[in-house]
């Protein structure tokens, strides 16, 4: 996946909700009654973009070296080991 790609998708996992919600809004004001079935369907987009993202970040940082420990720098009059 390239990068862009991972952007939108990422792009998608916050927009799709705020979306939903002024939908629903609408909805309420309109009284159109199908909030429930637009919240569940976005629920699962967006879970499935959350799986597929982290799938992607996974293969992407697992050819990559990442520093687990970082030491503290040492403060004026000690000595170095």
């Amino acid at each position: 996946m390239t990068s862009k790609q991972f952007d939108i998708l990422r792009l998608m996992q916050w927009l799709i909700p705020a979306l939903v919600t002024l939908f629903g809004a609408f909805d309420k004001a309109f009284g159109w009654g199908v909030i429930g079935t637009v919240e569940t369907l976005a629920s699962a987009v967006v879970a499935f973009i959350g799986v597929v993202a982290q799938h992607s970040s996974a293969q992407y940082f697992s050819t990559k070296t990442i520093v687990t420990k970082i030491l503290p720098d040492k403060e004026d009059g000690e000595e170095a080991e």
